[in-house]
Order: structure tokens, then C-alpha cells, then sequence
């Protein structure tokens, strides 16, 4: 049983994806100007709007750069048209609900005809819903708040886009990393299902009654491993031919 947990805990650790610390950083120094910036220049009041457009920075971390500027700059669109509805039915409980509802089905709609990776409609959703439960603002209030919330969008499109200067196929190279550890994961978990499976049905080993378990559990990992390497593979294919320029 042990080398059955030290070998399922070595495939979920290689199926996991790697920690983009650079990412992680630009997403900081981002969230961090915007909101600061803001806040010395209007108050903590239009600064919480400049830290909402920074959702932005929570999509496109998996699709490669060709692809990724265009759709965020869609989803900075939408995250500033949710805003603008939410702010216009605030203080009106059937207007929010209309809003709201509608505001769900198009993100949702969009997000996922765009196939843009990330947390779905759910930020969209958030920035409409925050919007609409503020106290009601005049249109010249709204615009400054709508101001505010596409100069975060803006600073996080050019932190999702900065790593296009120092490593233009990252996302590509980090999707095919992935795959091959996924892949490896399964056919490892492949050969020792099979060995597992030898020492069990053999008389003469070490099997004994405790074999079998052990290697109907290193089977019963086979489904799981090869879902994740399918998955890898399919997701490493996408990113390449979401890369490529010129005809399809």
C-alpha cells in the first residue's frame, strides 16, 4: 500500500501545473498601481473601482499571446458594459434583477464561445452585481467610477501581455511541459498497474493476499491518469494551434 500512495502521490504531483511565480509578480505590481495610483490621486473611493478592473488579470493565463491580447481586451469591454448596467439599476430591485440576469447569460454565453481559460462569466457577473448594489450614482459619478475600472483593465492587459517581451511562447511551452508529465504519469501508473498485476496473479512471489488489493488499486488509478493525460494533450494541441499565424 505504501508504494501504491507514493506512486499515485507522484502522478498527482506531476499532473499538477507548474507555479508561474513571474506571473504572480506582474499580476502584484499591477494590482498594486492601480490601486494606488488611484487612490493618491481620487481616494480609496475610486481606488476600489481601479482594483475591480484587475479581474481582468484573472483570465487568458493559458492561452498564447496571439490569442490572448485580442480576447482581453474583449473581456475589458464587457467587464466595463456590466459595470455601466449594474450602476444604472442600482436602487431599483426589478431593474437589478433584469440586469443581473442578462448580465449572467451574455457573459456566460461569451466567455464560453470565446473558449478564454479562466473563472468563466463568475468576475463579469461580480463587477455587474458590486455595481448594482451601490447606493445610486449620477451618469458623471458612473463614467469616473467606469473610468477608474478600465484604467485597472488596461494595467492588467499589459501585465497578462508583458511576458510576450522575455518569453513570447511560454504559454505554449508551459502547456506541451504539462502534457508530457501527464503523459509520463499515466504510462508509469500504466507499468506499475501491470507490474502489480504480475505479482499478484504469480503463485510463487511475494504477492500473497495483500498483492491483489495492491494492484487493483494501481488499476483502479489507470482511469484517472489517462483522463488527465488526455486532457494535457488536448489542452497542449489547443494552445499550439491557437498560436499559429496565417491560414487555418
Amino acid at each position: 500500500m505504501t508504494t501504491v500512495a507514493a506512486r499515485a502521490a507522484h502522478g498527482w504531483r506531476a499532473a499538477l501545473p507548474r507555479f508561474d511565480r513571474g506571473r504572480a509578480a506582474r499580476s502584484l505590481v499591477a494590482f498594486g498601481l492601480s490601486l494606488g495610483a488611484v487612490t493618491a490621486v481620487g481616494g480609496i473611493h475610486n481606488g476600489v473601482f481601479a482594483a475591480m478592473g484587475c479581474y481582468v488579470d484573472a483570465y487568458g493565463a493559458r492561452d498564447p499571446y496571439p490569442r490572448r491580447g485580442p480576447l482581453l481586451v474583449i473581456l475589458s469591454a464587457a467587464f466595463l458594459v456590466a459595470f455601466v448596467a449594474g450602476s444604472a439599476a442600482a436602487g431599483d430591485v426589478w431593474a437589478m434583477t433584469g440586469v443581473l440576469s442578462v448580465v449572467s447569460v451574455a457573459a456566460t454565453l461569451v466567455v464560453r464561445t470565446l473558449r478564454l481559460s479562466g473563472p468563466g462569466s463568475y468576475f463579469v457577473v461580480l463587477v455587474a452585481a458590486m455595481a448594482a448594489f451601490l447606493p445610486p450614482a449620477s451618469p458623471t459619478e458612473t463614467a469616473v467610477r467606469a473610468g477608474c475600472l478600465a484604467l485597472g483593465a488596461a494595467l492588467s492587459w499589459l501585465s497578462g501581455m508583458s511576458g510576450w517581451l522575455s518569453r513570447p511562447y511560454g504559454p505554449e511551452e508551459r502547456a506541451v511541459s504539462a502534457a508530457f508529465r501527464s503523459v509520463a504519469a499515466f504510462a508509469q501508473a500504466q507499468t506499475g498497474a501491470a507490474g502489480g498485476t504480475a505479482a499478484g496473479t504469480d503463485g510463487t512471489g511475494s504477492g500473497g493476499p495483500g498483492a491483489g488489493g495492491g494492484a487493483k488499486d494501481l488499476r483502479g488509478g489507470l482511469p484517472a491518469a489517462g483522463q488527465d493525460a488526455y486532457a494535457a494533450v488536448h489542452s497542449a494541441w489547443t494552445a499550439l494551434d491557437n498560436a499559429r499565424k496565417g491560414p487555418r
